[in-house]
């Protein structure tokens, strides 16, 4: 997609690769299009506002110069669209081409914005305080900053548009200064009065926030300063000071004459911070600005014992707790925090008792408690922080009557389940983040390391503690608690021991430190507390978590378990499971806390089998939709449950559920297939095929994995299996059919020579006739007719099984054979066609395999095709996917094609260093074929280095394969030939030219090769020679074959 930003300097990117636009005029005219996008621009209209001095003829020649230039800059998008409209007399940006531009989405936040707060005296709802966030990110300086200097007309059409946006942006700072003013952040209050005053140095607005911020941190003197520079007698603002201004700046003189100012404390009884406070950014931020808006008054935080709901708490409560000059606090009635944990009942009157004791309020003995407490708090604006109270049936109810009471009162509770009433925010907290790799440095990691060295542990910054504090974090699910306790072992354990030991047991996460309050000095204690309140089903249900991997629907639940919803979401209030996107997960923690209160029970033997039994039916009923069309909804819903029926497969291949597993084999491999999941795949069928030896299952399964080896490029791996196979028990026909076209599969990725390959593809193709096997039918028919130099021979059968099958995986191989026909032949667009038709089927299955493979032969067509920064975009596109998920042979191939087309770029020193990594890979994974490609271009580097001596050693290893890949082979003679020229051996280059002409009229140069490098070198020897004719002939000589749309659709 491009991306494209107007604010500040216009800045392009294409999937997040910068573009450098062609000139000044080129920017602006993007500019103009991108803003007048809503109609067709006049040409001389355009002209005229970009070239104003010129004639018309003379700004209408620019204005197409100028087109083609930024044209060529905008790659085409992936499903064929041009950036720009163009007419004979109009231009208009295309709707339909995909654009994120930072104006497009600051005008929609701003409708969104005028519903949420329709007038400046509004209340500040949190929806608001959202957008005006979102509006002050994306206003990232002047609308399109310097090209207002491009001439005055363009300037004038400019105007307006950038006054439009300041404006706006003007509101929404002023608004959100405010709010930073409410929360205590003065430093940020005054860095966004500062941000107006840049826009426009006579808002009073802003002068006025401005010296509140610095009165507010008592620097008098900078805000008297200000007011006298911008307001005096010489003052640079135009406009005379408000009354508001003046007393602001009276304030000031009289604190600096030391004249008393009394700033009324705001009342609080918050603890002081005993240790520092770990992460919670976003959490923090958001439970401001719920605390600060005006419609939200009960927030609830939930989560596990021990995960920072009172600290959190805490930490957001104190940004209310400092007064200041010159701002108005939020809660100027007091915030105050209670303890409920001791709390024995719900009774109000008890409770209300208990808060009133808190904030420092005794009651008589003839008064009632809650409405003194009621009377007290509707004074003015207090926050109530009420602490633990999971353990109290019915406190939602007097927390409803005591927010109904207090209009102006906000709470924030903490409790491991909601409260479960109408105006509460519930606030689920979860640990904190973990760290992706080693070097990355998140919360969890502060945090552990933060209390390991406070108990005298020692750390050091190598790679090796890196690894070790991320496996913790990892393995603990950044659960504060439990990342506390085990850095509490520091001064006893070595931290590998403790890396080891919290991954497999949770009797490391204890300690005996008096200063920690009881229920939370160990993880299972914690956790004991809280499954004793369960009823005997629902300690059942959680117990069934330590057999489910990944999680589980609430149908699969209900049919192993006999989970109810009201069980279910009982378990999730308490935090116990997780429930998003229809599934329920579990921490894993909690599921080894489950897994020893299972092991004590004799339920396990009984929920491991109905387990197996219901996922691999569930599994075995996905077929028809699996094999069909629109197979893509169920890949993800099996990819969602792929770690369940992993562990069904297991337990069923070691209880002797063959009969099971044999229905399961079949869709089970048909998922691996479309999923791209060939290594897992591959690995789990290694890990079982052993249960089941000396059956006709074990055979299915070692052709299974004998595909995949192939298709991950393991030949030996497969060969060895299948002539093991040959000489094992007899094959079925069916067996024999997939055994035949393995071998020819196998064959043709080791050496494609046609008459070693073709005796097995046709006995496959027979065998699975009489079988009614159309993959291996028509998979065997594409091979031959690659093999074949893709000479229409079997085109006619192939169209026509293409035409008949719903299969999409047959569909998208028969889309990835034809693009290779269109490349082969020259045809880019129609191979484009037909790839990204096999790459929107691939990305909706989530292939990532097949995706990189796709986006490297599109990076092939386009670079043929003289499209290079697209090409660029999609081979780096591939290498990313292929680097993620480590398909190495796939990663040779894209540096291969990256090569060559840094070659076709010019960019020889980058091709060289591309060409190296393909050689070096295709020698790791051995693709001959690979290998003698990057060669090939390694050549084309050294040649156009005028490194001639490197150049010419490379050609001559191709030309030894000229039997086996004449058509690299055909690249060396070129390449030698245009070398020995350029060293003036006119002889030599001669016998290199006659040989390539000899071996060109057999095998020409395929499409994806740059045949035009190769024949335009031979082409110009020629002509150098005075073989004028068989120059001419040589660039039209060459006959492609051809199919009609209408054959290939």
């Amino acid at each position: 997609m491009l991306r494209c930003t107007l604010f500040g300097h216009l800045h392009v990117w294409w999937n997040d690769e910068p573009i450098a636009l062609p000139t000044k005029s080129a920017a602006a005219l993007l500019a103009y299009l991108l803003l007048e996008r809503e109609t067709p621009q006049p040409r001389e209209q355009i002209a005229t506002l970009l070239w104003p001095d010129l004639l018309e003829e003379k700004g209408r020649r620019n204005l197409r110069q100028t087109l083609l230039r930024l044209r060529k800059v905008l790659p085409e998008s992936w499903d064929g669209y041009e950036a720009i409209l163009t007419q004979r007399n109009t231009l208009q940006w295309n709707p339909n081409y995909p654009i994120d531009v930072d104006v497009f989405r600051f005008d929609a936040l701003m409708c969104d914005l005028e519903s949420a707060l329709p007038t400046w005296d509004a209340p500040t709802t949190y929806r608001a305080l959202e957008l005006l966030k979102r509006l002050s990110d994306l206003y990232t300086g002047n609308l399109l900053q310097d090209l207002d200097l491009l001439n005055d007309f363009y300037a004038a059409w400019l105007l307006p548009w950038r006054q439009k946006y300041q404006r706006q942006i003007m509101t929404v700072l002023a608004r959100l200064a405010e709010y930073e003013a409410h929360v205590g952040r003065l430093h940020r209050m005054e860095a966004l009065a500062r941000r107006q005053l840049l826009i426009d140095p006579e808002s009073e607005v802003a002068h006025r926030q401005l010296m509140r911020a610095w009165l507010a941190q008592q620097e008098n003197a900078r805000a008297v300063q200000h007011y006298q520079t911008n307001f005096g007698e010489d003052g640079e603002v135009s406009l005379p000071p408000s009354a508001a201004l003046q007393h602001l700046y009276e304030q000031g003189v009289s604190a600096l004459t030391n004249e008393t100012h009394i700033v009324r404390p705001i009342p609080h009884n918050l603890p002081a911070e005993m240790s520092p406070f770990y992460g919670r950014e976003e959490e923090k931020e958001d439970l401001l600005m719920r605390l600060a808006a005006s419609d939200y008054r009960l927030m609830t935080i939930t989560g596990l014992g021990g995960v920072g709901k009172t600290r959190l708490a805490l930490t957001v409560a104190r940004q209310f707790v400092s007064a200041f000059a010159a701002i108005e606090p939020r809660f100027p009635g007091g915030v105050w925090f209670v303890s409920l944990v001791d709390a024995t009942t719900s009774d109000h009157e008890t409770l209300a008792d208990f808060l009133l004791h808190a904030i420092g309020r005794p009651t008589r003995a003839d008064e009632s408690a809650f409405d003194t407490l009621v009377e007290y708090l509707q004074h003015s604006p207090t926050l109530l922080v009420l602490d633990n109270l999971e353990h109290l049936p019915g406190i939602q109810h007097f927390v409803s009557r005591l927010l109904e009471a207090v209009p102006h009162l906000k709470i924030l509770a903490t409790s491991r389940r909601p409260l479960g009433v109408f105006i509460e925010t519930v606030h689920l907290l979860e640990g904190l983040p973990v760290p992706r790799t080693p070097d990355e440095r998140t919360s969890s990691v502060a945090l552990f390391l933060e209390r390991f060295q406070r108990v005298g542990g020692k750390v050091d910054d190598a790679a090796e503690t890196r690894t070790l504090v991320a496996h913790i974090c990892n393995a603990l699910e950044g659960w504060p608690l439990a990342l506390e306790l085990a850095a509490g072992w520091g001064n006893r354990l070595a931290l590998p021991v403790i890396a080891h030991t919290v991954a497999n047991t949770l009797d490391v996460l204890r300690t005996t430190m008096p200063d920690i309050p009881a229920r939370q000095r160990s993880i299972e204690a914690v956790l004991q507390s809280t499954y004793a309140l369960l009823t005997p089903n629902q300690q059942h249900i959680l117990q069934s978590f330590a057999i489910f991997q990944g999680g589980a629907t609430a149908e699969a639940l209900e049919a192993i378990v006999g989970a109810r919803f009201e069980d279910l979401a009982l378990l999730v209030d308490r935090a116990l499971l997780t429930h998003r996107e229809e599934r329920y997960t579990v921490h894993e923690l909690i599921r080894q806390f489950a897994a020893r209160h299972l092991e004590q029970s004799d339920a396990r033997q009984t929920i491991e089998r109905a387990h197996a039994t219901y996922y691999l039916q569930w599994l075995v009923a996905q077929q028809k939709t699996l094999f069909g069309a629109q197979p893509s909804l169920v890949v993800k819903r099996i990819r969602l449950e792929r770690y369940n029926i992993e562990r069904a497969w297991r337990w069923a291949a070691t209880h002797g559920e063959d009969a099971l597993l044999a229905k399961a084999l079949p869709v089970l491999v048909r998922f691996y297939q479309l999923s791209g999941l060939l290594l897992e795949g591959e690995a789990l069928l290694q890990q079982t095929v052993a249960s089941v030896a000396h059956t006709s299952l074990a055979r299915d399964m070692y052709l299974a994995l004998a595909h995949f080896y192939i298709q991950r490029g393991k030949h030996q791996e497969a060969n060895t299996i299948l002539e093991t196979l040959l000489a094992d028990a007899p094959l079925t026909k069916h067996q024999r059919a997939q055994w035949a076209f393995l071998k020819g599969k196998m064959l043709y990725f080791q050496e494609p020579v046609l008459a070693k390959c073709q005796p097995f593809y046709e006995e496959a193709v027979q065998l699975a006739q009489e079988v009614g096997d159309t993959y291996i039918i028509l998979r065997s028919l594409l091979s031959l007719e690659m093999l074949r130099n893709y000479d229409g021979h079997f085109m006619p059968r192939i169209l026509e099984l293409v035409r008949s099958v719903d299969d999409i995986l047959l569909k998208r191989d028969a889309a990835v054979f034809l693009g290779a026909v269109g490349i082969q032949n020259r045809r880019y667009a129609e191979a484009l066609m037909h790839w990204r038709e096999a790459l929107r089927i691939s990305i909706d299955l989530a292939d990532e395999y097949m995706m990189a493979l796709l986006y490297n032969n599109i990076g092939d067509a386009l670079r043929e095709q003289g499209d290079f920064p697209a090409a660029e975009a999609s081979f780096r596109q591939a290498l990313q996917s292929a680097e993620k998920h480590h398909f190495l042979a796939l990663q040779g191939n894209v540096f291969e094609g990256w090569a060559r087309l840094c070659v076709l770029w010019k960019k020889y020193h980058r091709a060289l260093q591309l060409a190296q990594h393909a050689i070096r890979l295709a020698e790791m994974v051995e693709e001959e074929w690979v290998y003698l490609t990057a060669l090939a271009t390694q050549g084309h580097a050294y040649a156009g280095l005028r490194e001639w001596q490197r150049a010419r050693e490379v050609y001559q290893q191709t030309v030894q394969y000229l039997e086996t890949y004449p058509q690299v082979a055909l690249e060396g003679l070129a390449g030698l030939a245009y070398v020995s020229w350029k060293q003036k051996d006119r002889d030599a280059a001669t016998a290199f030219v006659d040989r390539f002409l000899q071996i060109a009229e057999q095998t020409p140069i395929a499409g994806f090769a740059s045949p035009e490098l190769s024949y335009k070198r031979v082409a110009m020897i020629l002509r150098a020679l005075g073989r004028l004719e068989e120059s001419r002939r040589l660039q039209h000589s060459i006959q492609w074959v051809s199919y009609s749309e209408s054959d290939i659709a």
